[in-house]
């Protein structure tokens, strides 16, 4: 099957130790460095610009939950308890700068400091900045329920993404149901042509004669496909001067956990206090622990479309499109920046033949997704910007 838009055609096989590839520009990706071309009416002759296309929220900033106030102390972090109050405060949404970070959780009033004997509870973590990631309430994840129902998305993102990645939810299935109603959430705020006031993570593009499509998505480090597929357009030759398209703020980020056999997509910092929680999908990993853990990069001008395979077992050349080519439709090479990783560039993220084999070691080391997940996933990253962090 070839994707709309046509395939890349593009050729893989593996030389000293690792993948190598030689792409062919597909004719959609042509078609997205193409300059923006006028609308039929005379925009031109009515006095429109032709400066580069129009942002209407600023890039570059760091999205943060709204309402939060951040307090910050030099004083020791809290590890666990040991000391609460005067070390730093226990109210929710404390960020602690010294060399341990602790979420204070307790307090004698919500916001409110021990400076008596009394101490709260402290749980320790690595060092981050001071952020505005609040600790969950006990009832954060029917709050959020609630908002969702009520039609607050943005809100009800906020509160359940506070409530994940602050250690909220420390029951497993309730973290489990915050992430469903997250992805049911980011199908509208991330991945419609729907644009809510106050997502912070979503700008909006008014298109001008001039602009090119891959340039735009350069900038706000997503791929041009994810723009297309945002607003619903097949073909990078139909948009024209005078449209307005939606945008999320890249880079997405991602994060294999090997015990769940899960990958995560996150906004913002892979696992850090800024991140923000998109969606997740089942994957297949290497056999005998052949998936290293650590940090991964996405590798220059080695995301591909419909690869044509050679195998390093002695099986030949498998073509794009051949039912046998166990790379699927879709191929995004990574390379080792940290941890076991470091060094390694023959390792990627790819579709699978083997639909079964997903929830299981039976690759050769490669992070392997159904191929409808993987189409998906190939619209998020972004080569060089987005990191891949392999957990145990």
């Amino acid at each position: 099957m070839v994707l709309a838009g046509g395939a890349l055609g593009a050729v893989l096989w593996w030389n000293a130790g690792g993948w190598k590839s030689t792409p062919k520009l597909a004719a959609a990706k042509i078609a997205a460095e193409q300059p923006i071309t006028p609308a039929p009416i005379a925009t031109e002759a009515r006095g429109a610009s032709t400066q580069p296309a129009t942002i209407t929220t600023p890039l570059g900033s760091s999205p943060t939950s709204s309402g939060v106030t951040v307090k910050e102390t030099t004083a020791p972090a809290l590890t666990g308890g040991a000391a609460g109050g005067t070390a730093g405060g226990v109210a929710p949404g404390l960020a602690h700068a010294g060399p341990t970070v602790g979420v204070g959780v307790g307090g004698v009033a919500p916001g409110l400091a021990h400076v008596g004997p009394t101490v709260g509870v402290g749980v320790g973590g690595p060092w981050v900045s001071p952020s505005t990631i609040t600790s969950a309430s006990p009832d954060a994840l029917t709050q959020g329920k609630t908002l969702k129902d009520e039609g607050k998305l943005v809100e009800a993102r906020t509160l359940l993404n506070a409530a994940l990645l602050s250690g909220g939810l420390p029951v497993a299935a309730d973290a489990e149901a915050a992430k469903l109603l997250m992805r049911e959430i980011n199908e509208v705020l991330v991945f419609s042509p729907q644009r809510i006031a106050g997502d912070p993570w979503v700008d909006e593009v008014t298109l001008r004669p001039g602009d090119i499509l891959t340039k735009i998505a350069n900038n706000i480090d997503v791929p041009y496909e994810l723009i297309l597929k945002i607003n619903g357009l097949a073909d990078a030759r139909r948009v024209r001067a005078g449209q307005r398209l939606k945008v999320v703020k890249g880079p997405f980020h991602a994060v294999v956990s090997k015990s769940r056999f899960t990958i995560d997509l996150f906004l913002g910092s892979p696992g850090g206090t800024d991140a923000m929680y998109v969606t997740t999908f089942r994957v297949g990993l290497g056999s005998n622990d052949g998936t290293p853990t650590g940090v991964w990069r996405v590798s220059p001008e080695n995301k591909l479309k419909n690869p044509t395979y050679f195998s390093p077992r002695g099986e030949g050349v498998i073509h794009a499109d051949d039912p046998e080519n166990p790379l699927g439709e879709f191929w995004i090479g990574l390379m080792g920046v940290e941890g076991q990783a470091v060094g390694k560039t023959s390792y990627g993220i790819h579709g699978t033949i083997h639909p079964e084999s997903i929830g299981k070691t039976e690759s050769m080391g490669c992070i392997r997704l159904l191929n409808e997940d993987v189409a998906q996933v190939f619209q998020m990253l972004f080569e060089t910007r987005s990191l891949v962090r392999v957990i145990e």
